[in-house]
């Protein structure tokens, strides 16, 4: 609670306002192009092009923990306490989060025509999480249901030094997904039934 939450906490805010623009921007410039179209025709499969996006983006997130890490190491060196193991929960909280939002964003871009609809829907989730939880703490009922599966509410529970299966579940669960609709319907050949389907 010191030192590592209030660092990283920071990349949470990058996560849902800045991160999926990013992700977006890696699908959405290739279908307005039509490169998406000709990388297709390459021997390569739809969702490899899809799964390689993701891992660099979340390779590029993990990237951008840098200036954490290393406010973490100089914390550890000027004799600051560290708890490796639940640092170690709270760098996989911001792991799962980030790719979450690598992967949303991906389906964002893929499931609109410009990258400004894909912005707007990506935020439209990641922000409506933040509303889910606001209602969940006021009046309770579904919302309250639904608000611990929240990409921040997830985070959080890593925060606090929990790694909870049903909520690693649930993470790996909705990055699949998002990863099966960027699969499915960047694909500009596929007839709009089986994209449904």
């Amino acid at each position: 609670d010191g030192i590592v939450a209030p660092t990283f906490g920071a990349y949470a805010v990058v996560a849902t306002l800045l991160f999926p623009f990013v992700a977006i921007r890696a699908l959405a410039e290739e279908k307005a192009s039509g490169a998406y179209s000709l990388l297709l025709q390459a021997p390569i499969d739809a969702w490899r092009h899809v799964v390689v996006k993701f891992v660099t983006l979340v390779l590029t997130w993990m990237l951008w923990w840098t200036p954490g890490l290393l406010a973490l190491v100089l914390w550890r060196v000027h004799g600051g306490h560290l708890h490796a193991a639940e640092t170690m929960g709270v760098l996989l909280g911001h792991l799962l989060h980030g790719a979450f939002v690598a992967a949303l964003g991906l389906a964002c871009a893929a499931l609109t025509e410009s990258a400004a609809s894909a912005a707007v829907v990506a935020l439209g989730v990641t922000l409506g999480g933040w509303a889910i939880d606001f209602t969940a703490s006021v009046r309770g009922g579904l919302a309250a249901t639904l608000a611990p599966y929240t990409p921040d509410a997830m985070l959080r529970t890593f925060e606090h030094g929990l790694v909870a299966g049903h909520v690693l579940l649930v993470a790996l669960i909705l990055m699949a997904t998002c990863l099966g609709i960027a699969v499915v319907w960047a694909d500009p050949a596929a007839p709009r039934r089986r994209r449904l389907w």
